[in-house]
């Protein structure tokens, strides 16, 4: 398939113990973990999307959900030239 982004979520039960285990398991995955958060116990992973199940399969995991992170536009700035000599 393709990489996909994932906010994977924990019971909340789950401690840092979990969160360890889930992201060495999305690395073994050959995926990236892009942000722990480990009050929700929440991890936010980049992953082929043909991995999700096995994502689902973790019996911690409360919830996998496909997010889109988009950077913000740039803006262009339009420069007047002055003809100052």
């Amino acid at each position: 398939m393709g990489l996909e982004n994932f906010i994977v979520q924990l019971h909340e039960n789950c401690g840092q113990h979990h969160i360890d285990l889930l992201t060495r398991r999305v690395r073994q995955w050959q995926g990236e973990v892009l942000a722990r958060l480990p009050q929700r116990a929440t991890v936010i992973v980049t992953i082929d999307s043909a991995m999700r199940e096995k994502i689902e399969a973790i019996p911690q995991v409360e919830l996998v959900g496909g997010i889109q992170i988009q950077p913000k536009k740039v803006r262009r700035i339009r420069v007047l030239q002055s003809n100052i000599e």
